[in-house]
């Protein structure tokens, strides 16, 4: 948690046109979850999805993955045109799929367990949690560390590109 609230820190701290940190309280609000509970699981994906996938600007990335050539809907937000973007340098869609997957699956979660989701559909996702992790704590630490892990890829590529000669920016 504290790597991955680190990392956003410092995109705050220097800006890019992709990415702006909603609210700078979110850097302290957001930590794991305080019991194995279905509510403070879903609170917390919250509050994390707020700090990382909110925090993705839509409108340079868009234009970014447009200037790279990629064909894009326009119902995609944020996660798909980050895919969009990697794939427009050099990543192939597969390894694009899999450096958002875990953004994706932290804004499903916080989706369905925040209200979009009947309450059958809220435990058998916390059941999926606990096979796959033990309990609700192990599995949003794994999902943290893996945001974590692929937010540094798709920043260093992004940012890397954003600041060469030829990125029209």
């Amino acid at each position: 948690m504290e790597s991955l609230r680190s990392r956003c820190r410092e995109l705050h701290e220097h800006p890019c046109d992709w990415w702006r940190l909603r609210d700078e309280e979110l850097l302290r609000r957001t930590q794991y979850p305080l019991t194995d509970t279905r509510q403070d699981w879903s609170d917390e994906l919250l509050n994390l999805d707020q700090m990382v996938v909110e925090s993705i600007v839509e409108k340079p990335i868009r234009k970014r993955a447009k200037s790279l050539g990629r064909e894009l809907e326009h119902q995609w937000r944020g996660i798909r045109l980050l895919q969009e973007c990697l794939i427009g340098l050099g990543f192939d869609e597969q390894r694009s799929k899999e450096l958002v997957e875990p953004l994706s699956t932290m804004h499903f979660l916080r989706s369905a367990l925040k209200g979009h989701a009947s309450g059958s559909k809220q435990a058998e996702l916390e059941k999926e949690a606990r096979n796959r992790s033990g309990t609700l704590l192990a599995d949003f630490k794994t999902l943290c560390e893996r945001c974590d892990e692929n937010l540094h890829i798709i920043a260093d590529v992004l940012n890397k590109d954003d600041s060469s000669p030829d990125s029209g920016n």
